[in-house]
C-alpha cells in the first residue's frame, strides 16, 4: 500500500529536519512511487528558484542564508520570545508549518532599526550609567 505524505513530512524531508524513521520512510516511497520522487524534486526547484534553499544545500550548512527560528534568535542576540513578538516587523517566510529566515534579509533589517534609548533598554539589576550619575548627591 502507497503511504500519503502530508506537506510539513514532506518539507521536513527538503529542508533535512526529518527524524530518521520519516526520512527512510521517504526514501524507500521514492524508489518505488516515480509520483512521489517528482513531486519532491519540483518542489526542491521551486524552493531554489525562490531562494529560500538552494539545489544540493542543506539548511543546516553553516554557509546557508536559511535559518530556523532558534538560529534566528541567536543570530540577532535576542531571546526566542522577544523573536515572537517581534515577527509583525522581523522579516521572514513561512513554508508549511515552520518559519524561515534569511540571515541577509535579517542582517539588513537590524541595520535599519534605531538603538534603543536608555531607558528602553534592559538593564536587568544593573544601573544605566545616566541613571548612576543623576544619582550621586555631591
Amino acid at each position: 500500500m502507497k503511504r500519503h505524505f502530508n506537506e510539513e513530512e514532506r518539507m521536513d524531508f527538503l529542508f533535512g529536519e526529518a527524524d530518521l524513521q520519516l526520512e527512510s520512510d521517504i526514501r524507500k516511497a521514492m524508489e518505488e512511487d516515480q509520483e512521489l520522487r517528482d513531486e519532491l524534486h519540483a518542489m526542491r526547484r521551486v524552493l531554489a528558484a525562490l531562494g529560500e534553499w538552494g539545489e544540493g544545500v542543506r539548511r543546516e550548512s553553516p554557509d546557508s542564508d536559511v535559518v530556523n527560528f532558534t538560529e534566528a534568535a541567536a543570530f540577532l542576540k535576542i531571546s526566542e520570545e522577544d523573536l515572537a513578538q517581534g515577527l509583525g516587523q522581523i522579516p521572514h517566510q513561512k513554508i508549511g508549518s515552520k518559519l524561515r529566515f534569511s540571515r541577509q534579509a535579517l542582517a539588513e533589517w537590524m541595520s535599519r532599526q534605531k538603538p534603543a534609548e536608555p531607558s528602553q533598554r534592559k538593564t536587568g539589576n544593573v544601573i544605566d550609567f545616566d541613571e548612576f550619575l543623576n544619582s550621586q548627591v555631591i
